[in-house]
């Protein structure tokens, strides 16, 4: 068993998650947090060839893992170093069994949150680092994740589907929209083009909710071509651009050369 000392700032950032996962009593999880909801039934992703292959699947962040963090040389990683972008934990589906060997590295991290979260941030990278050094097979949703928000101006404080980003209409995202994965299974999307799936909208929180606002009117994201993955390339990132008109917490997507970024509205 273990005790943790954690002070605020590592509750805040999901010290207790990998915890939670691990006492219930369900040997296959799908984990949400609190802030995250599902546009559609999720409980297919547990038929997927996937799912089975690999045991646990995650969902992607904004930001490429970086490679000189000291925690590659903690850990004896340092020669193993791999490009991808973070995880993003506001959803989990794990088979406890078959992972559990990444489950007790990572709670092992989550204990000890006082001194390994001063490397990273958080439970989403506590996941990568418990799995990525206990060897424990994962699969990593490869569709780079949607900003979603408004486009705000002072004509439109609430915001506007029908204008394009500019000066004076600006984009404050406020939501991750994370989709769905092609997969040979037979509850899959038959397409392979991706659909959404969940919506985590984890700074609306910090906006202090008004219920004459919708959230959810625009989206951002990179447009690549096909056959480019975002973390082939240099910087791809969110950016923290802090208020626009009333709202005080707003990201956009970071531009960068090869990954250009694409916006809409009237998504929601």
């Amino acid at each position: 068993s273990y005790s943790a000392d954690w002070r605020p700032e590592e509750w805040r950032l999901g010290a207790a998650k990998v915890f939670a996962i691990l006492a219930s009593s369900f040997e296959e999880v799908l984990f949400l947090d609190p802030d995250n909801f599902v546009i559609r039934d999720p409980t297919y992703l547990f038929e997927t060839r996937t799912y089975r292959k690999y045991g646990s699947i995650f969902w992607p962040d904004f930001p490429i893992r970086k490679s000189g963090i000291g925690v590659w040389d903690i850990l004896e990683m340092e020669g193993r170093f791999w490009r991808e972008l973070e995880f993003e934990t506001g959803q989990i589906v794990i088979n406890k069994r078959a992972s559990w060997r990444g489950l007790i590295m990572a709670m092992h991290i989550s204990a000890e949150a006082r001194f390994y979260f001063r490397h990273f941030l958080g439970d989403k990278e506590a996941f990568f680092w418990g799995y990525a050094a206990s060897q424990t097979p994962y699969y990593l949703a490869p569709n780079y994740i949607h900003s979603v928000g408004l486009i705000v101006s002072d004509e439109y404080p609430r915001g506007n589907s029908t204008v394009g980003i500019d000066k004076k209409n600006r984009f404050c995202g406020l939501s991750m929209l994370q989709s769905d994965f092609p997969d040979n299974g037979p509850s899959t999307n038959r397409t392979n083009f991706p659909q959404p799936l969940f919506m985590h909208w984890n700074m609306v929180k910090k906006n202090q909710y008004k219920s004459d606002v919708n959230y959810f009117q625009s989206a951002m994201t990179y447009d690549l071509q096909a056959g480019v993955h975002a973390a082939d390339i240099e910087n791809v990132n969110y950016n923290f651009v802090g208020e626009v008109g009333q709202f005080k917490h707003c990201v956009s997507i970071w531009p960068v050369k090869g990954g250009p970024v694409r916006s809409w509205g009237e998504i929601g």
